[in-house]
């Protein structure tokens, strides 16, 4: 049976090369295209999903009315997170990304810039499933002057050093490395390169 479609498909090719090659051309198209789309959407739906309480996070965004303009701002105020535990008894606990910038960090001799930069609460691993390879993730970020770093930036900074217990200096203040954490996927909102203690927000 599949001997005679053979010699069909290639009566065919023979009779009609064009057409033929149009068909599969189009065909291939068609497949590869559905394929990407597919590809796509899983990218997209999976967003976040590693976090085992991924259902019972939520972003708080603000909603900004001016009398020429209106839009959604993925920013609030920092005392919300705080308010919002206190009075709602459903919200178990919250935490807080505050944007540091472009931070430089300083060790020795040598300087390091790093792009996305994070204050966050000590509360950030009983929210998120970021996987701690070195550290206690219950004080990794409880004390001032904290800090936990990525699998990559131990890397470049470190270059295969411990980095847990050593001193990362800021433009501001000097930081104790207190836990690494493996490199976040693609598919996360939010990817900092380095976490630091909110605590040391006032102080910064």
């Amino acid at each position: 049976m599949i001997k005679n479609y053979l010699k069909i498909t290639a009566r065919h090719l023979l009779r009609q090369p064009g057409y033929t090659t149009l068909n599969i051309l189009g065909l291939t198209i068609g497949i590869v295209s559905s394929l990407l789309i597919v590809l796509y959407l899983y990218h997209e739906i999976s967003f976040d999903n590693q976090h085992s309480k991924a259902d019972r996070i939520y972003r708080i965004s603000s909603d900004i009315k001016e009398p020429d303009n209106a839009f959604r701002w993925a920013v609030t105020q920092f005392p919300l997170g705080r308010t919002v535990k206190n009075e709602f008894s459903e919200v178990a606990q919250y935490v807080r990304f505050i944007g540091n910038g472009r931070t430089r960090f300083q060790r020795e001799d040598m300087s390091y810039y790093e792009e996305d930069i994070f204050m966050v609460d000590s509360t950030v691993f009983n929210v998120f499933d970021y996987q701690l390879l070195s550290g206690n993730p219950q004080t990794a970020l409880q004390g001032p002057n904290s800090i936990v770093i990525s699998q990559s930036m131990a890397e470049k900074i470190f270059k295969g050093e411990n980095p847990i217990g050593q001193m990362l200096k800021t433009d501001r203040s000097s930081l104790e490395v207190t836990g690494v954490y493996q490199d976040i996927p693609t598919n996360s909102h939010i990817r900092p390169n380095a976490m630091i203690s909110a605590s040391n927000r006032r102080s910064q």
